[in-house]
């Protein structure tokens, strides 16, 4: 009798499978169903886990891609300018992390300047600017030139500051974190005035070099406009242009800052020039009445007024163009 119920189809199960058993075995019929029997709980899990793991993906991607790549966008000098005015937008954590703001950092490219010095450099379009901490600038444009290339200037600009994070030459780094300053912009001559060797009609004439002790040399000049290659020197409070065996005295220009800046860049960095000047009075050998403007005594052979100069592709001039 007993055999007769143990052995009774629906009364636990197949012959000698264990609870543990059939529960095994039912779960592995369950996942063999298809999807639409299994229940909604399932149909559930099976539709939002792969959603999910795509969401944190595409998640993950995302914030790789804006954030690892190269946040500096490529400006001229004008949008750097722009951008330096405003203030550094303000952004939350997850704000910074999926969408972050890059538009303050700035790339510029700087393939040709109008003039480049130790610290100083004077851009196209008459912005003069300044590296600050620096005295080697021009030795980084030269490096750029020997290899094809020209240094990139990444730069964080906001709240009225343009910070220099980078200057790159190719894929090398070659100067960090410093501060670029804007000096003044320049009024500028569209083109580098004409200069002759000769008496060329429309042309500025080039003066031989002057004789220290010989008046005749350049007595003759006098009331007329020539140009000059030589150094300047600050000296009682106005500006001397030193030649070979001369000195010339220049007669400020009211109102023309242009000519005190190329001047003094021309000092700063130690180079000659080009000065184009009205030769308005002569000195002579000994001045009785004022002995100090003795040409003797201080080589100083006159006086002229600035009427445009030229360093290296800087020109300057009473009658400029923006």
């Amino acid at each position: 009798m007993d055999d007769e119920v143990k052995d009774k189809p629906g009364e636990g199960g197949a012959k000698g499978e264990s609870p543990e058993e059939q529960d095994y075995v039912q779960m592995i019929m369950d996942r063999h169903k298809p999807l639409s029997q299994r229940g909604s709980a399932a149909i559930a899990r099976a539709i939002i886990i792969p959603i999910v793991i795509a969401a944190i993906v595409l998640a993950v991607v995302w914030v790789a891609l804006v954030n690892l790549g190269d946040s500096y966008m490529q400006a001229e000098f004008a949008d750097v300018l722009r951008q330096a005015r405003q203030p550094l937008v303000t952004q939350n954590f997850i704000e910074r992390l999926f969408t972050p703001n890059f538009d303050h950092l700035k790339s510029m490219s700087v393939g040709r300047v109008l003039y480049v010095g130790k610290s100083d450099m004077v851009l196209i379009g008459g912005w003069h600017v300044r590296v600050e901490g620096v005295d080697n600038l021009r030795d980084y444009f030269k490096q750029a030139r020997q290899m094809g290339s020209a240094p990139i200037f990444r730069m964080s600009c906001h709240d009225r500051r343009i910070h220099l994070d980078e200057l790159m030459i190719v894929d090398e780094i070659v100067l960090t974190d410093k501060e670029i300053r804007v000096i003044e912009r320049l009024d500028l001559l569209s083109r580098m005035p004409e200069r002759s060797t000769k008496s060329e009609p429309g042309k500025i004439r080039r003066a031989p070099a002057f004789a220290y002790d010989d008046e005749d040399t350049f007595k003759k000049f006098v009331g007329q406009t020539i140009a000059l290659a030589g150094k300047p020197v600050r000296e009682e409070g106005g500006w001397i242009l030193e030649g070979e065996n001369w000195r010339m005295r220049l007669v400020p220009v009211a109102d023309k800052k242009e000519f005190d800046t190329i001047l003094d860049l021309a000092l700063q960095n130690d180079e000659p020039l080009m000065v184009d000047v009205v030769f308005a009075k002569s000195y002579p050998w000994r001045d009785r009445k004022q002995p100090e403007r003795s040409r003797s005594e201080t080589q100083i052979v006159g006086e002229a007024t600035m009427v445009s100069a030229s360093l290296q592709g800087l020109h300057v001039g009473a009658t400029a163009t923006e």
